[in-house]
């Protein structure tokens, strides 16, 4: 049985318009995200869906700003870790160093952090259990593990779908295996 995944990244923040690595640091969305969301409309199908959300509150937010009600929560679903690196930008990573990039493959780990593949494994577990269509409300880290699970990218070089905030982008689930569809247009 093939089931339909569709994973929307939540919307911008302060920190996120900063160009700063939120990770975990529980960010609310700020009015310019609010307005981006209150302009968006899903398709009246997806309201039917399961609704799903990151515990952190800028993902809740997206949710109820687009569904108009909270979504279970889930914690599979939350920002990969950042550890050390929270709250920088990217000028001021490589300030503090030339190794410290944000591409480097499915093992690179921020100090005090969490890998791709490490967040990939949180993923899958959460893939087996989906039993009907389902609405996630997640984060880029998030989304680019199951870009990762769905095609192969081994996080050298560019993601295979842009993952801008707000975006949404399909996937199918058959037997915890994501196949990526393409952006909701």
């Amino acid at each position: 049985m093939t089931i339909p995944l569709l994973l929307i990244r939540h919307g911008p923040t302060d920190w996120t318009e900063a160009g700063r690595l939120q990770g975990r640091v529980d960010q609310p969305l700020s009015e310019l995200g609010r307005e981006l969301l209150r302009r968006r409309e899903l398709p009246p199908e997806f309201l039917a869906w399961d609704w799903i959300s990151s515990p952190l509150q800028r993902a809740v937010e997206t949710g109820l700003i687009l569904r108009g009600m909270l979504a279970r929560l889930e914690h599979a679903l939350i920002e990969r870790d950042a550890g050390t690196f929270e709250g920088l930008t990217r000028a001021e990573l490589e300030a503090k160093s030339s190794a410290l990039r944000l591409r480097e493959g499915l093992d690179w780990c921020p100090p005090g952090g969490e890998s791709p593949r490490q967040v990939m494994a949180r993923l899958s577990p959460w893939l087996l259990r989906l039993a009907r269509p389902t609405v996630a409300i997640t984060h880029r880290g998030v989304i680019e593990a199951a870009l990762a699970l769905a095609t192969g990218w081994d996080y050298t070089g560019p993601p295979p779908a842009k993952i801008k905030p707000a975006v949404a982008l399909r996937f199918a689930v058959t037997a915890g295996k994501l196949r990526f569809e393409g952006p909701l247009e």
